[in-house]
């Protein structure tokens, strides 16, 4: 099994990135491509109260709704590679396990509900507004009588 390091990207866009690797990141010069896994983007929060700025970090997936774990990324888009703080390196590791629980739960939940409700939920939500619009224009006639 390969060794997945864990590192804190800056791209030159601006966003602070921290996941796995399996490249130590000691020599990406010779490289045109870095292949990431579970990219997680970090945001600065600035937070004033009672005359002071509290800073604090947000972190939510980096490319949300890819369906991917691993993300090929240019190495001229990266300004700078630095191992992330063992707290760090904490929070994205339960940052992860929480995403990976909320996952199986839906998963779970999905397998355990019932197959013909599920397809009549589905079909109601891609039915047209014309014909919810006659549902409720044929149930407000049913009331009336």
């Amino acid at each position: 099994m390969t060794q997945l390091y864990k590192k804190f990207f800056k791209l030159n866009n601006g966003e602070d990135i921290i996941c796995c690797t399996d490249d130590n990141c000691e020599n990406i010069t010779n490289k045109s491509l870095i292949n990431i896994v579970d990219p997680v983007v970090v945001h600065s929060i600035r937070i004033p109260r009672g005359g002071m700025i509290f800073e604090t970090f947000m972190m939510k997936p980096w490319i949300p709704f890819g369906d991917d774990t691993v993300v090929s990324i240019l190495t001229n888009s990266i300004v700078a590679i630095v191992n992330p703080d063992k707290k760090i390196i904490e929070q994205y590791d339960n940052f992860m396990l929480s995403r990976k629980q909320e996952h199986e739960e839906v998963i779970e939940e999905a397998n355990n509900s019932n197959p013909a409700a599920l397809e009549e939920l589905l079909a109601n939500a891609f039915r047209s507004k014309d014909e919810h619009e006659e549902e409720d224009d044929q149930q407000e006639r049913r009331t009336l009588h």
